[in-house]
Formats: C-alpha cells, structure tokens, sequence
C-alpha cells in the first residue's frame, strides 16, 4: 500500500511539473499522457507484454513481441517514472524509468533503467512509446 501511494505521489509530481511548463496546445493532451504511461506502466508491471507493444510506434512492435518469450520468467516488482522534459513542439515527451524485477531462477531483485521518449500522434491522437521493451 506504502509503495502504490508513493508511485501516485510520484506521477501526481511528475505531471505537475510537465503542466507547470507552459500552456499546451491541448491539454487534454497531457492527460491522455497521463493515462496511457499509467496504463503502459501496469501493463509492463504485470507482464502483459503484447498489451505493451500495443503503445509502442510501429517500428519497434515487431521486436518487442519477438523479445516476448525471452521474458517469461521476469518479474517486476516496481517501475518509477524519473524527470520527463517536453520538446518545444510539444509532440515528444522524453524521460527515463526505473524498473526493479527479479528473474524466478534467480530471486535477486535488480533495477535497471529505460531512457523513454512518448511520441504524440496528431492522426490518432494518442502517444506512442518510441523504444524497444526494457532490456533486463
């Protein structure tokens, strides 16, 4: 419970600084940023890697569901959104995560991090994620 209040202190952090850059173009934008990293973060967090793809640009779908039976003993145990910066344009969100996971065999937690940049698509009006799945 202590670690889920802590993520949404994180994200309500997170989000506050991203408004506080200036106006945006369409602040709905910004909350469907919001809501598709959180969704993306639950997806990865419990190992719905297809459902993780889904959010990814088009480029790196492919390779992402090949990775997926490599990853069939991973698990995560937490992921943290750090410092995110907003192009001038407005249509790339940059940032990096911090993921701790174990792999069963193992049993050793470790943390890696995924420098991340979300691309907003004007056509779909959505964001996408412009990177591969984690490496772990």
């Amino acid at each position: 419970m202590y670690k889920k209040s802590i993520h949404g202190l994180l994200m309500a952090t997170t989000l506050a600084a991203l408004f506080g850059c200036g106006s945006w173009k369409d602040e709905d934008r910004m909350t469907k940023f919001s809501d598709s990293f959180r969704i993306y973060s639950k997806h990865l967090r419990w190992g719905h890697f297809h459902e993780v793809s889904s959010f990814m640009t088009p480029e790196h779908v492919e390779s992402a569901i090949a990775a997926i039976p490599s990853l069939k003993g991973v698990r995560i145990t937490a992921i943290k959104p750090l410092k995110w910066t907003v192009d001038k344009s407005q249509d790339n969100i940059s940032g990096n995560i911090q993921i701790d996971y174990y792999i069963e065999d193992i049993g050793i937690v470790k943390q890696t991090s995924q420098p991340q940049t979300w691309r907003w698509f004007k056509d779909l009006k959505t964001w996408k994620l412009d990177a591969d799945l984690p490496a772990f």
